[in-house]
């Protein structure tokens, strides 16, 4: 039996109005700061009972009524809390169902198929039919009519808790709500509006919630999230970023100071494309895996049918330089752009094979990581550490790990060599970081800014970055081990306090 307790922090701040008389909160403009979140508890088993959590519910509704009558609320339920949720909306009556201006319900395992308030991530209808898992059990047990108009019930193409004939269990869509910023930001617009008394008009469609709310209740857009709401390789480039002429291709191989290139790069006012930017994007994996089997003859999946521009830009279009892991696709790149200029950063063997070793290869072999790689990766769609693999394994043509240790100083003086033999002098640098701005600037033809070159140690930050990666994966592995157990029942109680 596992308890799970949301814990978060809360903001409450008076606001002064310009009348003393009591008002229904119907009539407020809701600033951000007047939001209080209260956390339902309740024990999460696996009878997927959550009475307790109802329970609560109602009991603090009634009770924080009971001394402020002038409170409203809007529930948020997420998985089995979306049950907790449903089943306490039949016994707020009265006042209670009053004060309770919107249900927000996410992952909804009683969702009833056709009802007006189902939406998908975007705010479409694309699984408005979409039928709970556990809606066998009880078809009378989902949102009641009269709470219809006041609730947004948000599930995602796929996730087989709410849209239970397109998915089965705890598919990866159903864990990935939390970090998509459209859901996010639906669910922000949905709760200002409903607690602005907007449900009073014209309920306007489910698209334009995400579209109009104040950017001050948005998730910031540089949060170092992305909404990894999936879509076809095709669709990155134009998604992320107005398609740009890549005009660099920095080929020094990972751990030759490319976060550092990458930050002097983007001081100098070019949007830059580091391994690090990829590592939250399933889509580039995808790009990824797909590239190495097209350029690597020893690998056992070997295409043997090139890469195409068009191909390249889903990965690498929506920016104007390519950084670290892409130097290991350093030939292809080269023929595909043959107009950007070149970067080639070279290290001393010894210290850039150890500073590798211990950065990429000691955490991609990791024996729990290799596990994870195999078995628990597919099970959520993702694909970085597959990818990944294949394209060392590739890059260094070698059949596992060792082989790559065996075969690293040849691969790497070949790598610089052919390099410099495909690119015009004039067209290429090679690059020491202690030289600073200067080689640089006069190569890019660009004045030296006023700041100081960048130096980033990347190595401990990688081996961080890619153990989260991959520990947030097992994460969500032992998660989806309990059918319903994430749970999440947020009560949001707006108070105003006059003068």
């Amino acid at each position: 039996m596992l308890r799970y307790l949301v814990i978060a922090a809360f903001l409450k701040v008076s606001a002064v109005a310009n009348s003393t008389a009591a008002a229904p909160c119907s009539s407020w403009s809701v600033p951000t700061n007047h939001l209080l979140q209260y956390n339902t508890i309740y024990y999460a088993d696996s009878t997927h009972s959550s009475k307790i959590g109802t329970e609560d519910i109602v009991n603090y509704i009634s009770s924080t009524l009971a001394s402020t009558p002038d409170e409203c609320f809007i529930l948020q339920g997420y998985s089995q809390g979306a049950i907790a949720t449903i089943d306490a909306l039949p016994l707020l009556t009265g006042a209670s169902f009053d004060a309770v201006k919107g249900v927000f319900l996410i992952g909804n395992p009683y969702r009833k198929p056709g009802l007006a308030c189902n939406v998908d991530v975007n705010g479409g209808s694309s699984t408005v039919d979409s039928k709970g898992v556990l809606v066998f059990l009880n078809a009378t047990r989902a949102v009641p009519d009269d709470w219809v108009s006041k609730t947004l019930d948000v599930c995602n193409y796929g996730d087989g808790v709410c849209d239970s004939e397109h998915g089965v269990g705890i598919t990866v869509g159903h864990m990935d709500y939390i970090t998509s910023l459209s859901v996010q930001g639906m669910g922000a617009g949905f709760a200002l509006r409903q607690l602005s008394g907007a449900f009073t008009t014209p309920r306007p469609s489910a698209a334009s919630w995400s579209q109009t709310q104040p950017e001050n209740l948005l998730p910031p857009a540089n949060n170092g999230r992305r909404d990894i709401t999936y879509k076809p390789a095709s669709a990155m480039a134009t998604s992320r970023h107005v398609q740009k002429e890549t005009k660099i291709l920095s080929l020094g191989l990972p751990r030759t100071g490319s976060a550092s290139i990458a930050s002097a790069l983007r001081i100098l006012g070019f949007e830059t494309c580091h391994g690090l930017d990829l590592l939250d994007s399933k889509v580039a994996w995808d790009v990824m895996e797909r590239a190495a089997d097209a350029s690597y003859p020893t690998l056992p999946t070997y295409t043997g049918v090139p890469f195409t521009r068009e191909q390249w830009d889903e990965l690498f279009g929506p920016y104007e330089v390519v950084t670290d892991l892409g130097s290991t696709f350093g030939p292809q790149l080269i023929q595909v752009y043959p107009d950007a200029k070149v970067i080639l950063v070279i290290r001393e063997f010894k210290s850039w094979f150890r500073s590798f070793d211990e950065g990429v290869l000691q955490v991609f072999w990791y024996p729990a990581v290799k596990l994870l790689i195999k078995y628990v990766e597919p099970m959520f769609g993702r694909g970085m550490g597959r990818a990944g693999h294949k394209v060392f394994l590739g890059f260094f043509a070698a059949n596992d790990v060792d082989g790559i240790r065996r075969n690293a100083k040849h691969v790497y003086d070949n790598h610089h060599e052919t390099i410099m033999q495909m690119v015009p002098p004039s067209q290429l640098l090679r690059y020491k970081l202690e030289s600073g701005w200067g080689p640089l600037c006069q190569f890019l033809d660009l004045p030296i800014p006023d700041v100081e070159f960048p130096h980033t140690n990347e190595r401990e930050m990688m081996r961080k970055r890619l153990f989260d990666m991959f520990g947030g994966i097992l994460v969500r592995a032992a998660g989806g081990a309990f059918f319903l157990l994430v749970v999440c029942v947020i009560g949001l109680s707006l108070r105003e306090t006059y003068n």
